[in-house]
């Protein structure tokens, strides 16, 4: 029951608070989880939601990874949403945003993250039948994977 596992990660971070001991909070293997639970369940707005937390989280301990990023992908991609192209292309956007920024400081590799299975995510959104499809966003996807 994901709504259990969501408590469960709530009150990891709030012990690592009380206690102030980062080696109690969630590690990105138990937010990819979660992301995968929504992603699995159709709901990515939710998946979005920890994907998020994730990213303005202050634990350097929490490692984004490919994982992390492409279960919500793949919840979009997976949800029927009608505009589940549109937030598709913004957190690619937002990944590539990422990489252009990295920071050496910051210990997360975004590079290693944009990989041709990002960029898939967008196109098969687009080879569903067509539901008012943009032909910019496809071939935006298209030369993103062929990099």
């Amino acid at each position: 029951r994901v709504e259990d596992a969501n408590e469960l990660l709530e009150t990891m971070e709030r012990l690592a608070d009380d206690f102030q001991d980062d080696s109690l909070r969630p590690s990105a293997k138990c937010y990819n989880t979660m992301i995968w639970m929504y992603a699995k369940q159709g709901k990515p707005h939710q998946a979005e939601s920890i994907l998020m937390e994730m990213l303005q989280s202050s634990n350097k301990n929490l490692e984004m990874d490919l994982w992390s990023w492409n279960g919500v992908l793949t919840a979009w991609a997976e949800a029927g949403d009608a505009n589940a192209e549109s937030h598709i292309q913004r957190l690619i956007q937002q990944l590539e945003q990422k990489v252009e920024e990295e920071d050496a400081e910051s210990g997360r590799k975004y590079s290693e993250i944009l990989t041709a299975s990002i960029y898939n995510k967008l196109l098969g959104c687009y080879a569903q039948p067509p539901k008012n499809k943009s032909r910019e966003g496809a071939r935006m996807a298209a030369e993103k994977a062929q990099a």
